[in-house]
């Protein structure tokens, strides 16, 4: 496989734990940080970003992704180990243990939290970067790394359409002054190209990042809702044995999916809506698995006791529920990008309406989305009644059928095909760049 001599090479560092010359324990990101802020951490910017536009490119793509294996770069890396392409890859991951999974799957993969020098060093050489998240977020808020990027072209597939705004739209809404904040914006914006699955989105694409180059292609991560999982897929996916049996145990299952509100808690990540739930659950012979963003991992499951809704199976906030959405048989949200991908089954999707105390005063705006009545909503009252309707009659089945066809323009299985291509063609275009000769 292409990459693995190279991920040999730079792994002979970063897989152990101290370092063989000094025996000094690396650096953790934390540690990394806090250096930085004792040094000059604008002259080291500057420096790298310097080093990184001058250093000769290798055909080398490096895949970003969340804390877990998990979202479109997962898809769109394993594509890149199925088919061989004819540049290096990498996926690189602060997590120790996904680092030593991937490797045991034959999978190149970069540990982050190892020798420093050696990570500066590969992200100097590197052609491509291709994220599914905030650069800033995968470079856990390190100034300096991004930099080291300064050279490569950075490519942004992004984590679903959204109904949020997002990045250079928050300026008005949240604190410029504020360094999280702008440092967070600016690595945002600084994308080179960034991937758009329609015409109706663009407008949207180009006021949250300021993106010029929109990629016309659909979601790497919607391709195993309409194909069987390849196995390597299931790295990150795998359901516990009590989660699988609990999913035999009924014909109904419904997947929740509360999207993360800024730190603000919706109706449908508190007791009341569980013992709704559970309600529901024993009066129908329904399960309900709950799936939280993963920015909400180990938050709400700490506050609550598993055991006394026996209808409710709390999924782990990282895992990776794409191979298993078209066995659910409803979608329960409140505006989770998640929604925009389970039309794609064409099993019924129900959103709730948030009533103005608890909302932020801008998102959701569905009017950031083609306006199709796809969705079927509910209020704290009238959940049970919504759910069974659509459930035995999904009589928005046809406007979920329109609303697929506005926001994905492209064949979604061809996603991971068109980015690989584009993605060769670009690196070797960045490796290959020579110097202009001027006669004179």
């Amino acid at each position: 496989m292409k990459g693995s001599g190279q991920m040999n090479n730079a792994n002979k560092t970063n897989n152990a734990t101290f370092d063989a010359e000094s025996s000094v324990p690396m650096p953790s990101a934390e540690e990394i940080k806090r250096l930085v802020s004792a040094a000059n951490t604008h002259a080291l910017c500057r420096d790298f970003s310097t080093l990184s536009i001058k250093v000769k490119k290798k055909p080398l793509a490096l895949f970003f992704g969340r804390e877990t294996f998990s979202d479109n770069t997962k898809y769109l890396f394993l594509s890149c180990a199925r088919n061989k392409p004819d540049f290096d890859f990498m996926w690189c991951t602060w997590n120790q243990d996904l680092h030593s999974t991937l490797l045991q799957n034959n999978l190149p993969s970069f540990f982050l939290g190892g020798d420093i020098k050696i990570t500066i060093e590969l992200m100097l050489e590197a052609s491509v970067a291709v994220f599914c998240e905030n650069p800033w977020t995968a470079f856990k808020g390190i100034p300096f790394l991004k930099e080291c990027l300064a050279g490569a072209k950075l490519v942004q597939l992004w984590h679903g359409v959204s109904v949020k705004h997002l990045d250079l739209m928050l300026i008005p809404r949240l604190n410029v002054l504020d360094n999280n904040f702008r440092s967070a914006i600016c690595a945002a914006s600084t994308v080179d190209y960034l991937s758009s699955s329609s015409s109706r989105l663009d407008g949207f694409w180009q006021q949250a990042f300021g993106i010029q180059n929109l990629l016309r292609v659909g979601q790497p991560r919607n391709e195993v809702i309409l194909r069987d999982p390849f196995d390597l897929e299931y790295i990150g996916s795998m359901l516990s044995d009590s989660e699988a049996k609990k999913f035999e145990s009924s014909e109904i299952n419904i997947l929740v999916a509360p999207t993360w509100q800024r730190g603000n808690p919706t109706w449908l990540t508190t007791g009341p809506f569980y013992a709704a739930l559970e309600a529901i659950g024993n009066a129908h012979n329904f399960n309900f698995f709950l799936k939280l963003h993963p920015f909400l991992r180990g938050q709400v499951q700490e506050n609550i006791f598993h055991e006394k809704f026996k209808r409710i199976t709390f999924l782990d906030a990282g895992l990776d529920i794409y191979p298993w959405l078209k066995i659910f048989s409803a979608l329960i949200t409140d505006y989770s990008s998640i929604m925009f991908d389970y039309i794609l089954t064409g099993n019924p999707v129900l959103t709730y309406e948030i009533n103005e105390d608890s909302r932020l005063p801008f998102e959701p705006d569905f009017s950031l989305v083609p306006d199709i009545p796809f969705s079927y909503k509910f209020q704290e009252k009238t959940l049970t009644e919504t759910l069974l309707s659509a459930l035995n009659g999904h009589s928005l089945r046809q406007a979920q059928n329109d609303m697929a066809s506005a926001i994905y323009e492209t064949e979604p299985l061809q996603s991971s095909k068109k980015l690989l291509t584009f993605i060769a063609k670009l690196t070797h275009e960045t490796a290959g760049k020579r110097s202009t000769i001027i006669d004179i």
